[in-house]
């Protein structure tokens, strides 16, 4: 999920050999996060987004934990549901943030493996545009969820979510 699926990307470029398969699930785009992009400028410098949208009238009280809440989780979700996420979250290196808007597997990479890709509409993190690089990418179909937000496995659609894995992993 999200940077797993990064990683497994990036074990797709070095390492292909060793996979039978690979799932990505609401993960980066094969050409790395879009620097541009809200979660771009979030990775290089959430100090600066904060300050340029409390700048514009529209998000002048914005806080980090409002974009927490808008742009990784579901309007859906309790309270208990939200911290409960909010708990099991760590702060990432910089460094991380870096590497996950470098190309995660070149273009000339002939992928030999089936590559599974679930996503969700909702998902204001990894955009519908990304999920439609990995599909022309990995030249698949991906399965779509209507309305899970970023986090498909603790969202209240979960079993939605279960039952394409199931579905996925029944085919193998």
């Amino acid at each position: 999920h999200s940077m797993g699926g990064a990683i497994v990307q990036r074990l797709m470029a070095t390492s292909m050999h060793h996979l039978a398969a690979a799932v990505l699930v609401s993960s980066p785009p094969p050409q790395g996060i879009d620097q541009t992009s809200l979660l771009g400028l979030f990775f290089k410098s959430p100090r600066n987004l904060l300050r340029s949208m409390r700048a514009s009238r529209a998000h002048s009280g914005v806080r980090l934990a409002s974009l927490f809440d808008t742009y990784l989780l579901n309007e859906y979700m309790s309270k208990e549901e939200v911290n409960h996420i909010r708990g099991q979250l760590c702060i990432e290196s910089v460094a991380v943030y870096d590497d996950l808007m470098k190309p995660l597997i070149d273009d000339h990479i002939e992928i030999q493996i089936p590559v599974y890709v679930v996503g969700s509409k909702m998902d204001k993190v990894i955009l519908l545009r990304d999920i439609q690089q990995q599909e022309i990418r990995y030249q698949t179909t991906a399965y779509l969820l209507e309305k899970s937000s970023h986090f498909l496995m603790l969202d209240p659609y979960k079993n939605e979510f279960v039952d394409i894995l199931v579905e996925i992993l029944s085919n193998r």
